[in-house]
Order: structure tokens, then sequence, then C-alpha cells
């Protein structure tokens, strides 16, 4: 018996079948799939790595931002302890510097009574009048105490240059000239008698200081016993540099030697001429030389 081969009917040109349809069901399925996996892919690729860098981004950076507050924190810290200790530092100090009368009136306070606030806080002007004073007295113990140290000093050294002027306005005065007592008219100072080696009368050594122009002007007169001048010398003066100290060169002090009691200032041969511009300093000198002539010859 042969057999009949069945046979599958096709569906017309242009029609759908369940089969069809389902196969291109599956189809567009698969395409779907291939082109949506290389982005869910990607997705699950990357997710791995955003969550690492999510988890690794806190992790390394809470360190370093603990480490840089920590710093920040160490390195503030000084500054402001040092601010806070110079803060303190004035009161300390200013603490620590009572008046020492202060101090010792806290010393014998009675027991139990508040501590005495500083005279500098409750009478400012007190405070000031009271230091000033104090320093006022030390400066003036410490000059009184300098001063007694080098007045000996002075004192001898001016006597040198005195009898050193006595032995050059008396020429051949020997030793120490004797002083004449008495009571002299300004600007006659002192009157001593001076002698020879021998211990022959040669004259008196008078000390005048006349007012000058910068002050007195201290000089040694040598006066003969008939009260002829013999020299002027200058001991000491304040006058003008290079104007009024002319008056102490040989060139106007060498006039006065050998002038007779009554010689004037003037413009004559035998007048005592002044130094142009130092005028004052030129009467000065002649009315010192001019008053030891005349005492000299009261002690006749």
């Amino acid at each position: 018996m042969s057999k009949q081969k069945r046979k599958t009917p096709q569906p017309a040109p242009g029609t759908e079948t369940p089969d069809t349809k389902n196969l291109a069901a599956e189809a567009s399925d698969v395409k779907t799939s291939e082109v949506e996996s290389p982005e869910a892919k990607t997705s699950e690729i990357k997710t791995p790595e955003a969550d690492s860098l999510e988890t690794q981004t806190p992790e390394t950076q809470t360190p370093e931002a603990d480490s840089l507050e920590t710093k920040t924190s160490k390195a503030e810290t000084p500054q402001a302890e040092t601010s806070e200790t110079e803060t303190s530092q004035p009161k300390t100090s200013e603490a620590k510097k009572p008046a020492l009368w202060a101090a010792l009136l806290d010393r014998i306070r009675r027991p139990g009574a508040p501590p005495r606030q500083p005279l500098s806080q409750t009478h400012p002007v007190l405070y000031m009048v009271v230091m000033l004073t104090s320093l006022t007295a030390v400066l003036a113990f410490l000059l009184g105490f300098v001063n007694g140290i080098t007045a000996p000093l002075i004192e001898k050294l001016r006597q040198e240059t005195l009898l050193a002027s006595i032995s050059e306005v008396l020429p051949g005065a020997a030793g120490e000239p004797e002083m004449v007592e008495g009571v002299w008219t300004a600007p006659v100072q002192t009157v001593r008698r001076a002698y020879s080696a021998e211990h022959d009368f040669l004259g008196y050594a008078v000390e005048v200081a006349p007012g000058g122009f910068g002050g007195p002007i201290t000089a040694v007169v040598g006066v003969q016993p008939d009260g002829t001048v013999s020299g002027v010398r200058i001991i000491d003066m304040k006058e003008t540099p290079n104007i009024g100290t002319k008056t102490q060169e040989p060139a106007f002090l060498d006039q006065f030697t050998g002038k007779a009691p009554g010689f004037v200032l003037g413009t004559g041969a035998d007048d005592v001429h002044v130094i142009s511009g130092a005028t004052v300093s030129s009467t000065a000198v002649y009315n010192g030389a001019a008053a030891a002539s005349s005492a000299a010859l009261t002690l006749k």
C-alpha cells in the first residue's frame, strides 16, 4: 500500500499565521535584548565602579580631612594659647609692680583686712607727686655726693692756676702769697701779698671778677707797692669765642703792664684800647685792673 504524503497547507501569501506571529515576536524580543544588553552590561559594569568610587571617596577623603582639621586645630591652638597668655601677661606684670610703700602697708595691715589698692590707682596725682619728689631727692643726693668728691679737686686745680698766674704778674714771686684780710669793693675778690725767695716784698696779687658780656671774668692783677700795674692774667671767662675771648690774648693784656694809677680807657697813646667788636669784654677787664690798682693804694 503506498504511503500517501500529506501536504501541509501553505498559507496564502500576505497572510499571517499563529506560528508566524510567534516567530516575529521572538525575533523582536531577541533584537531588543541584543540592543539593550550592552547598555545593561555597561550599567552593570559601571555600577560596581561607581559604587567602589562612592565607597572609596569617603574612606580616602575622611583621613585627609581629619588630618587637615587636626593640623589646623593644632596650629591654631598655640596661637590661641599665645594670645591668651599675651593678654594675661600685662595683667600679671601690672599686678607684680606694686609700690614699695603699698607692699609694706599690706604687710602691717590687720589680719583679715581686704588688700589695699595701689596708690597709682586710688590717687594717681598724689602718686605722681610722690614719685617725682623721690626721684628729685635721689638725684640731688647723687649730685651732692659727686660734688663732694670733685669739689676738692676743682679747688686744688684753681689754686694751682692762681699761683701760676701770680708768678706771671709778679715776676720773682716765690711760695704761697700771704692773704690780706679786709672788706673789698667789687669787683675785687681777694688781695694777697707776694714775696720773693729772699722774703722781699714785691707787691699785691689782686683777684678780681668784673662782669663781662657772658658773665664774670676772673683775673689776677699784679700791682706794685706804688699802685703801678705789673701784669694782668685771665683765669676764667665765658665770653663769645673769637670775639670776647680775644681779651685774654697777650696783645690786649700787655697794654696794662706799667700803667700808673688813674690810667683810662681811650684812644690816646697812653690809654688802654678796646678790641673792636668786644667793647663790653674789654671794658670789663679794664675795670678789674683799675679797681685792683685802687685797692692796692689803700693798703699803704
